[in-house]
């Protein structure tokens, strides 16, 4: 039997969920308790890091084979939204080309996601900033391999 503190919390648990659920959308929801491509991959070609102006951080790792993405992580220090961002920027990225995930921007994050608050949409921006300083990276590395 529980208690009438626990009864409370159960309901306050509710409602937070609930809250959530309207703000963000079921798709935000299940990638931030779930997030893909969370953590780093093995034997990264490259990285990108940047921080955001709200102080969020985040690094994506790729792994480059024929000029294409074949593998994409992330850690990010941030709020959930900065998770979320970074995880959808990655699966966006898997498979393409260089060039092609340079495109990667803000809007391709926001529609992947089904949008996200005004308050939290810099945080799609910042993880395709943190892409494309992965990409700068790799193509830094090949540039300096090649010359």
């Amino acid at each position: 039997m529980k208690s009438n503190l626990g009864r409370a919390l159960d309901q306050l648990q509710r409602q937070v969920e609930a809250e959530s659920l309207e703000k963000y959308g079921r798709r935000v929801i299940e990638r931030w308790e779930n997030p893909p491509h969370k953590g780093m991959i093995d034997n990264p070609s490259c990285r990108g890091k940047k921080t955001g102006s709200c102080g969020d951080s985040m690094e994506i790792f790729l792994r480059i084979q024929d000029g294409r993405i074949m593998a994409a992580g992330f850690v990010a220090d941030g709020c959930g939204s900065s998770q979320v961002a970074a995880s959808a920027c990655c699966e966006l990225s898997m498979g393409r080309t260089l060039e092609d995930a340079m495109s990667i921007d803000k809007n391709a994050v926001l529609e992947l996601l089904g949008g996200l608050p005004d308050d939290d949409a810099h945080c799609a921006h910042l993880a395709a900033k943190t892409l494309e300083d992965a990409i700068h990276d790799w193509m830094t590395r090949f540039r300096d391999q090649a010359g």
